[in-house]
């Protein structure tokens, strides 16, 4: 439910029940139920806001790369869409009528951060209501103005320092609100790709990319973008720890490029890995007993050649008697020992290769005559 919706329904029943118990009650029992529903509205803002996100703090702000929580004992904060200057979603504390409410985060300086921040005001509004912005526990500035506005911020020395925005609430209904945390910083962020969790060749240029990405303190890392040839990029879209991609067509070597982009503008070095494109079965052939036509002995000498071009190179084979039923693969290798059946009669040795890119070849053979002992 959206503030001003909450504020519409609170004014709605107060004037409702006001008119219809001023004939009985008067004037007294007109400002207790002033009281009462306002109460009750807050409550039920409070209960719809905190299931909405009331755990997700960094959504609000913004700036997921960096912890943010409710000091202990303060009125929480929570996500929220009516209210926003982005216009995707805000952090607003949760109405109350007394009691600090306070959000606040860590930072290690020298930088600078901005946000934006206003009052949402109570109804009806209360001169003086506003938002104090912290360092260190030591207030910088306030806020009472109901309009957005850009406050940005310079901490000098280094170190580890805490940023706290604290709301003071006059009566029930008030509520801070703060939106788009920026870390307004130079240094660049940091990355990495790898193709295939790193494998060296695959049979398909449709390939997926591994990626970390990495901001330090910065102010996050919001978009990346990937290139087949370093000069023609894909646009800028949402980080995500892996993406499917396209290579280049055809055989080859492949390097594929990315680079990383942080909420300041800031964007990466260009990181890149690469990969062999192998789409094309490996050939080869199958000699038994150096092409002699015939054998008195079932255990017979195989001559093996597997090629695979400029491919990924042939590292194993398969062996089969009827064509139908095949040997495990094995490690290829240019002589083999093979034991045809006991029976005298012709046979065909029949064998396939594969490559590493598991490209697999047709079926090469040769027949021989087994002879009676």
């Amino acid at each position: 439910m959206g503030r001003r919706a909450v504020a519409v329904v609170q004014e709605c029943l107060v004037e409702k029940l006001a008119n219809d118990c001023s004939k009985h009650g008067g004037l007294v029992m007109q400002q207790r139920i002033r009281m009462f529903v306002r109460v009750c509205v807050a409550l039920l803002f409070v209960f719809s806001s905190a299931h909405a996100a009331a755990q997700d703090l960094c959504t609000g702000v913004g700036a997921c790369n960096r912890p943010w929580m409710i000091p202990a004992g303060d009125i929480p904060w929570a996500v929220q869409t009516p209210v926003s200057h982005d216009g995707i979603n805000a952090l607003m504390s949760l109405p109350s009528s007394g009691g600090q409410s306070s959000v606040e985060t860590s930072i290690t300086g020298p930088t600078t951060v901005s946000f934006w921040w206003k009052v949402e005001p109570a109804v009806p509004a209360i001169s003086g209501e506003g938002i104090t912005f912290l360092v260190d526990d030591v207030g910088v500035t306030f806020n009472s103005s109901t309009e957005w506005s850009k406050f940005t911020h310079s901490i000098s020395l280094p170190g580890p320092h805490s940023l706290k925005w604290a709301f003071f609430p006059s009566q029930p209904g008030g509520s801070g609100v703060l939106d788009q945390f920026l870390v307004e910083e130079t240094v660049v962020p940091t990355g990495s790709m790898a193709i295939n969790s790193g494998a060296s060749v695959t049979k398909t240029g449709n390939v997926t990319l591994s990626l970390t990405y990495e901001d330090g303190d910065g102010s996050g890392v919001t978009k990346m973008r990937f290139s087949n040839n370093g000069s023609t990029w894909s646009g800028w879209e949402n980080p995500a720890d892996s993406k499917s991609w396209a290579l280049t067509t055809g055989d080859g070597n492949r390097t594929v490029r990315a680079q990383f982009r942080d909420k300041a503008g800031n964007v990466s070095a260009v990181y890149t890995d690469y990969i062999k494109v192998d789409g094309t079965p490996p050939t080869g052939s199958v000699l038994i007993n150096a092409g002699a036509p015939s054998t008195s002995n079932p255990v017979v000498s195989l001559g093996l050649t597997g090629l695979d071009g400029t491919g990924s190179g042939v590292t194993r084979m398969r062996f089969s008697i009827d064509g139908k039923t095949w040997g495990a693969w094995e490690s290829f290798a240019a002589t083999r020992a093979y034991t045809l059946p006991a029976t005298p009669a012709y046979y065909t040795v029949r064998v396939q290769f594969r490559d590493r890119a598991e490209n697999v070849s047709s079926i090469y053979s040769d027949y021989i005559h087994l002879l009676a002992p």
